[in-house]
């Protein structure tokens, strides 16, 4: 084909206006072997097409959409090759295709139309068509395609963020078309549990981040120990440079302790913040998530407790033995602890924290706490 770009685009418009589907009019088919030489020996550019028989079809068998048959009377002639003599993605695609032997070729929704051409080609090389899947696209929670202004569109912003690659896999495995569930599987199990006889058909899937931190928090809880500080350890000295001051048997079992309260990686350093900075919370801070009327009590029931701080379990034993006397909530103790050990309203269990910080450090906490209310 020896038609340029601009011959070509003014052709499209033309049958756009004239409401005719826009495609390649076989113009240089009509061309004599007299007027191709004469084209040749100018060094005009040119192109190799595929030449659609109008009056035949090919079909393919599609995992989602059963038989598919495409009558080439409704495509264009595509091109095989561009002017700088390259050849197109659908050709490579295909030569690469036929010479490794695929047997089942899986990509997007959107690539479905593009089968006809391969296809095409397969049929006029007398080869065996391979197994076609052509998987829903990926979209939003509203639905819309997903672009690179939605989270995680990229796996370097899953890195980031702290995603975990088996947590990753496991949950593109989960919508991707099989009937795997919610289950926590290895990459080598995935492969083995993944069975092509049963594929649902969709036309989008939906990418739900809240369910990717689910498989994230699930396999983070697989990590052993060493694994979850080598993981964890880049998240932490970002935010806590001192963190290269501190034993990696001490971090490690920190990093145990808040285990069950990751999300994802990055929720080390904001889980640990209240062992590397000691917040002390100022009265207004106090009250505006506790009652008023509960301060007194709350600080009767701290004092009584202190000696026992040395001892977690009989420490919160304590706690419970003395707010039963005083006549106050425990769960407005246990909020009152937390905010004063870590100034927060999350994280680690009560008796894990006090282990964390120690004796020394828990009580000047609780001291602060008691004296700012009281004054």
């Amino acid at each position: 084909m020896f038609c340029t770009s601009l011959e070509l685009e003014k052709k499209r418009e033309r049958q756009i206006a004239l409401k005719q589907p826009p495609r390649y009019d076989k113009t240089c088919l009509k061309l004599s072997d007299q007027e191709i030489q004469k084209q040749l020996d100018k060094q005009v550019p040119f192109i190799w097409r595929m030449k659609f028989e109008s009056d035949k079809s090919v079909t393919i068998h599609d995992l989602s959409h059963g038989i598919i048959n495409f009558e080439f009377k409704n495509f264009s002639d595509f091109p095989l090759t561009r002017q700088d003599g390259s050849f197109t993605f659908i050709f490579a695609n295909f030569v690469d295709d036929l010479t490794m032997k695929i047997t089942h070729v899986i990509r997007g929704e959107d690539h479905l139309t593009n089968t006809a051409c391969q296809a095409a080609l397969y049929q006029a090389f007398e080869a065996p068509l391979p197994v076609f899947w052509h998987l829903p696209i990926i979209c939003n929670v509203e639905g819309k395609k997903l672009s690179k202004r939605d989270f995680g569109f990229s796996l370097r912003d899953l890195k980031d963020t702290g995603y975990l690659p088996q947590a990753i896999n496991n949950y593109l495995a989960t919508i991707g078309g099989g009937t795997l569930d919610n289950q926590i599987l290895t990459l080598p199990e995935l492969a083995r549990s993944f069975d092509f006889n049963k594929i649902h058909a969709t036309g989008q899937v939906k990418y739900d981040v809240e369910k990717l931190k689910w498989f994230n928090h699930k396999w983070i809880n697989e990590l052993n120990p060493q694994e979850l500080y080598d993981q964890s350890i880049e998240f932490i000295k970002k935010e806590f440079p001192q963190t290269t001051s501190i034993p990696r048997d001490t971090l490690t079992v920190l990093l145990q302790a808040i285990k069950p309260n990751m999300t994802t990686l990055a929720d080390a350093a904001e889980l640990l913040r209240f062992y590397f900075v000691r917040t002390l919370i100022q009265k207004e801070t106090f009250t505006s998530h506790i009652d008023s009327a509960f301060i007194q009590q709350i600080a009767t029931v701290l004092a009584e407790s202190i000696n026992e701080v040395a001892h977690p379990e009989m420490y919160m034993d304590k706690i419970k033995e003395l707010a039963k006397i005083n006549n106050i909530p425990v769960k407005v103790i246990y909020t009152a602890l937390r905010l004063c050990l870590t100034g927060t309203l999350g994280g680690p269990t009560l008796a894990t924290i006090l282990y964390i910080l120690g004796e020394s450090e828990s009580r000047i906490r609780i001291v602060y706490l008691i004296n700012e209310i009281t004054k």
